[in-house]
């Protein structure tokens, strides 16, 4: 819960920075964001979770964080495709609700794949599921990237935002592995 809640903050601030820069400052309005962050975060710790129980990320924990944060960010791509594929067709206009479910779909879809590919077990295939789904939930749906440059700017900016979400939650998640590690030998050498 920690390193979601530090990872939620992290992801609020940098999204916020990229949109300011990229599209317009959004400040005033931030904080309304904070819940789908923290639910962002936690629903990411989980999927993070899987990987690392799994041993399925790179050493040192750093590098492992930002493999799995770019991973995420690249779970959100065959949804997006879909969703152009659907805004250039004129589908999305026309039955607006029809294309997010197809959409979030996509991104179950997706996001059990790469559970089952990366053998993370039923409780993994879920995580990554759940991460797929929640995550493009919660900013809204795909990013209308055939639009034109600043949505499809800000679609690519969203990659070291992931990476640095995954770097904030593996380095929160091997910190409190260690003070877990110092507790536990703590208790052993008091009995």
């Amino acid at each position: 819960m920690v390193a979601a809640v530090a990872t939620a903050l992290v992801a609020l601030g940098a999204f916020g920075l990229i949109h300011a820069v990229w599209i317009v400052p959004i400040w005033s309005r931030l904080l309304g964001g904070l819940p789908f962050a923290l639910t962002g975060a936690l629903v990411l710790a989980w999927c993070y979770s899987g990987f690392l129980v799994a041993q399925r990320l790179p050493r040192p924990a750093g590098l492992g964080g930002l493999v799995f944060g770019v991973g995420a960010w690249i779970a959100l791509i065959p949804a997006t495709g879909v969703a152009s594929v659907l805004r250039l067709t004129g589908f999305h206009q026309a039955h607006s609700p029809s294309s997010l479910v197809v959409e979030l779909g996509v991104a179950v879809l997706t996001g059990y794949l790469i559970g089952h590919r990366a053998r993370l077990g039923r409780s993994g295939v879920l995580a990554a599921m759940a991460a797929a789904f929640v995550l493009l939930a919660v900013q809204g749906g795909p990013l209308p990237v055939v639009n034109g440059w600043r949505s499809l700017g800000l679609f690519l900016l969203l990659a070291p935002l992931y990476a640095l979400c995954g770097l904030v939650q593996s380095i929160q998640t091997a910190w409190l592995l260690q003070i877990d590690a110092i507790r536990q030998s703590y208790r052993n050498d008091a009995e």
